[in-house]
């Protein structure tokens, strides 16, 4: 599989950049952008539009079951999936700010660098923040920021942190 390769989705637009910015995380396969219904905003890596479309639709059914399952287990936090398997890892994490909910979804080579992803997801979540996303939904960059530092924080902790294997 090739890496990434960067397009157009919303050229100049706040997504577009947060996209090219995930672009360059070293083993990034493929990324997207969607709202929980999969309806897709932006996405890179994808080899057609079709299987980009029936990601899409995987990860918000993943997100929502993964969701439920979590309310039946006392969570109060959204759901945050992170598949390991031989050679690729799957992330799905919420954006969650004023607005509607969005899902971010990465592949890419596995292991993942998480200090790496830590830093582009932080970059993402100003960028983001700074402008509302292709579907007009206004994102803080407060609330984005937070919304991804808690997930990477829950799917990556550090050494010494509650939770930490």
């Amino acid at each position: 599989m090739e890496p990434v390769s960067r397009g157009e989705s919303d050229p100049g637009g706040a997504l577009d950049r947060a996209l090219e910015i995930l672009v360059d995380l070293q083993g990034l396969r493929r990324c997207a952008v969607l709202d929980r219904s999969g309806r897709i905003l932006g996405h890179r890596g994808f080899p057609s539009r079709g299987e980009a479309t029936e990601t899409a639709s995987l990860v918000a059914g993943i997100h929502a079951s993964g969701g439920r399952l979590s309310q039946l287990l006392g969570e109060t936090r959204p759901a945050r999936i992170r598949t390991l398997g031989e050679s690729r890892e799957t992330l799905v994490l919420p954006l969650t700010s004023g607005g509607d909910p969005l899902l971010l979804f990465l592949l890419m080579d596995a292991p993942t660098d998480g200090e790496a992803l830590r830093g582009a997801l932080e970059e993402v979540g100003r960028v983001l923040g700074s402008g509302a996303v292709a579907s007009g939904r206004e994102v803080t960059a407060e609330g984005f920021e937070e919304s991804l530092t808690e997930s990477l924080d829950r799917l990556f902790p550090s050494e010494g942190d509650p939770g930490s294997p």
